[in-house]
């Protein structure tokens, strides 16, 4: 049950998009995109950026959703949306989807394809190696840096 009140909403949404974690993968992108860039265009530069928020912040989400019990237990995470029951399971995935499709939607149409797919191999690569393996081996930190 979603105990959701207009108050705590906007903190818990950007809770739950992990802002330090969104913001490395953002500046690594942004360097990225200097490093390669022979002029840069503010406009795609912006639609990059975007892109990259809005599907960091969507992989974020359903680690979230993935890790609830566990977080629930942790004295450190068990305060997150998602594990307190701030925001339902439900909402969670409308919110991570959400974040997701107007991600890869915007690297798709206004930024770059490979961009969108790469966003979107990150996201799979996030939430389905990195996510448990994270609970197995310490390799797990070296896993998630690939990405």
């Amino acid at each position: 049950m979603s105990k959701l009140s207009s108050h705590t909403f906007p903190r818990d949404i950007l809770a739950l998009s992990k802002p330090l974690v969104t913001l490395g993968v953002t500046i690594t992108s942004l360097v990225g995109y200097i490093i390669n860039a022979r002029v840069i265009n503010p406009p795609e530069l912006f639609y990059l950026l975007a892109g990259v928020i809005l599907m960091s912040s969507g992989a974020a989400t359903f680690n979230h959703i993935i890790e609830r019990k566990l977080d629930a237990q942790m004295l450190r995470t068990k305060n997150r949306p998602i594990a307190s029951g701030r925001i339902s399971v439900r909402a969670g995935s409308i919110v991570g989807t959400t974040f997701l499709i107007f991600g890869f939607a915007i690297l798709y149409f206004l930024s770059n394809p490979i961009c969108a797919l790469l966003g979107a191999f990150n996201a799979v690569w996030y939430l389905l190696i990195y996510t448990p393996l994270k609970r197995i081996s310490v390799w797990a930190v070296f896993v998630g840096s690939i990405t």
